[in-house]
């Protein structure tokens, strides 16, 4: 396996996941369908988040990883300490300027969303429309 996929660890980026879409489905319900980008960002964002945040994990073990985890890529030396550290850093920010960038996108979208249909509730939007 690649180093730096075995240091983010998939199958806990992917347990990530599938927790991302567990409790998304538990909070929108059936209209999950109406949110599949958000979705699909929040499991973008989650899955960098612990991968980066596993491969400082290994950064960090390095020194005790030598004797409990020889096989890992650090102390197997298929991955220099700088190299995940890095990496690590690089998930890390990715993800979060990724999330931050879509919670400011996102919330500008409902904003105008929610004025939109504001206006159409309104007395005003009813007397445009029914004068056209």
């Amino acid at each position: 396996m690649n180093p730096y996929l075995a240091l983010t660890r998939p199958g806990n980026m992917i347990l990530t996941a599938i927790a991302v879409i567990a409790g998304s489905f538990i909070a929108a319900g059936p209209e999950i369908m109406d949110f599949q980008i958000e979705v699909a960002i929040c499991c973008l964002c989650s899955m960098m988040l612990v991968g980066g945040g596993n491969a400082l994990n290994d950064y960090n073990d390095r020194e005790t990883d030598k004797e409990n985890h020889p096989e890992r890529p650090i102390p197997s030396g298929s991955i220099s300490a700088d190299a995940a550290s890095v990496y690590a850093q690089a998930l890390l920010g990715s993800g979060l300027l990724i999330l931050l960038f879509a919670l400011f996108f996102f919330k500008r979208v409902l904003t105008i969303k929610t004025q939109h249909y504001r206006f159409k509730k309104s007395s005003l939007s009813c007397t445009v429309c029914s004068s056209n």
